[in-house]
């Protein structure tokens, strides 16, 4: 709320390298103990950041591949790929992240389709996983509590001890 300026998204990679900053300079936190997660826009954010450091693991639950491709969903008789001036290219900075990543997607999420967390998957490196969830865009982590939950503690456990 007490912010300046307009959000870009440039400024939210500013905002992750300054959680990142934080978390490993003033808290003294290893590297090798933080997992990154982004949830929905975040995961476009969080790609950034685990392209830019070396962490244990990232997590991306219910993520687009991209803002031109979620555009292209939207309005598919339009051609907005090349109009969308902000990118979120998650899909793109896959081959340059080296690091356990876990993905989150539900087949009835209303706003970000099932089929951008496949593709995440499908193009990611090893070590990998897929958890399907239940639910909508903003309830399947609820509606999928028990393993939702169990596989999140299990997967930061594996990674991040």
């Amino acid at each position: 709320g007490q912010s300046e300026g307009s959000p870009s998204e440039a400024g939210s990679y500013l905002d992750a390298e300054a959680a990142w900053h934080y978390l490993t300079e003033e808290r003294r936190i290893a590297p090798e103990k933080i997992v990154i997660v982004g949830r929905s826009l975040g995961g476009g954010v969080a790609t950034w950041l685990a392209q830019h450091q070396s962490a244990a693991a990232l997590v991306l639950e219910s993520t687009f591949t991209s803002i031109p491709d979620m555009a292209a969903h939207q309005y598919p008789f339009l051609p907005v790929r090349p109009l969308t001036r902000i990118r979120y290219n998650t899909l793109a900075r896959l081959p340059h992240i080296d690091m356990p990543l876990l993905i989150v997607h539900s087949p009835a999420d209303d706003v970000i389709p099932y089929e951008h967390g496949r593709q995440i998957f499908q193009a990611a490196a090893e070590p990998k996983q897929f958890l399907e969830i239940q639910g909508d865009h903003g309830s399947g982590f609820l509606t999928s509590g028990e393993i939702y939950a169990l596989t999140f503690k299990t997967f930061v456990e594996k990674y991040a001890g």
